[in-house]
């Protein structure tokens, strides 16, 4: 009988599929010739959509759709730091990694929101908007929007290291704004907007909830949806509608933009 090191290699993947992450770890830390199954990137989707999907665990990738658009080393890494987490949890005394404690200069008026799976914390502040890292306390960011308003902040992780917000701008004819939060470099966080031409619409939306994805932003209003492809030259459009069953904004703003 063989044993494992002697395993052709399609047939020890197809086993690393039915283990649990702690188990791999540890498998492949038993000798040189299963540790060569670490370089291939189907091992890595596999124990992670396990971890996701049959372990139900905290999975450091919720935001991205696709894994195999990842490098070996990000998902090696997510791998890795769900088992640490789960080992952690699951311990009789577990504890934060860290704590942190620092102050931001807000008004009981100004919002802020954490970036999912970042150490930023953003804050919106009168016509402007600061990037915090809240590892140092120290502000990595600065963005000046005179008349910003973003409600209720959804942000959108579809794209790596990138974080979109949609909000408005101006008075009277309202303008849509898009805001990008680039922290694929964390020591040189960057944000950059664009704005639309002024909507048909005057005032009467300042409450309504903004959406946007990588193509498209927008927000709803009882029996129509505003829609804007982040295009500066382009006029957000007035789609006239009525919310049908489960419909949402998303889905709604989702199939005008296809």
């Amino acid at each position: 009988m063989s044993s494992i090191p002697e395993f052709p290699e399609d047939t020890l993947l197809d086993l690393t599929k039915h283990l649990d992450v702690a188990d791999l770890i540890s498998l492949l830390s038993t000798c040189r010739a299963i540790r060569k199954a670490q370089l291939h990137k189907t091992l890595w989707i596999d124990a992670l959509i396990r971890i996701r999907d049959i372990e139900r665990q905290p999975y450091p990738l919720s935001n991205v759709k696709d894994l195999s658009t990842l490098s070996l080393h990000q998902l090696q890494r997510a791998a890795y730091q769900a088992n640490q987490l789960m080992k952690n949890w699951r311990s009789d005394n577990p504890r934060p990694t860290s704590i942190r404690h620092f102050e931001l200069p807000l008004e009981p008026w100004d919002q802020y929101f954490c970036l999912p799976g970042t150490p930023f914390i953003v804050t919106d502040t009168e016509g402007c908007m600061d990037c915090w890292d809240f590892r140092t306390g120290e502000r990595v960011a600065h963005l000046e929007i005179p008349g910003l308003y973003l409600g209720k902040v959804r942000p959108c992780m579809e794209e790596e290291g990138k974080a979109l917000i949609c909000g408005s701008t101006g008075y009277g004819h309202k303008r849509l704004v898009a805001i990008c939060i680039d922290y694929r470099d964390h020591a040189h966080v960057l944000l950059s907007h664009v704005v639309s031409p002024p909507t048909p619409l005057v005032d009467g939306w300042n409450w309504e909830p903004f959406y946007i994805n990588p193509g498209i932003a927008g927000f709803s209003g009882r029996g129509y949806t505003m829609t804007w492809s982040m295009d500066p030259n382009a006029q957000p459009l007035q789609h006239e509608h009525e919310f049908e069953g489960e419909q949402t904004v998303e889905s709604i703003c989702f199939s005008h933009c296809h």
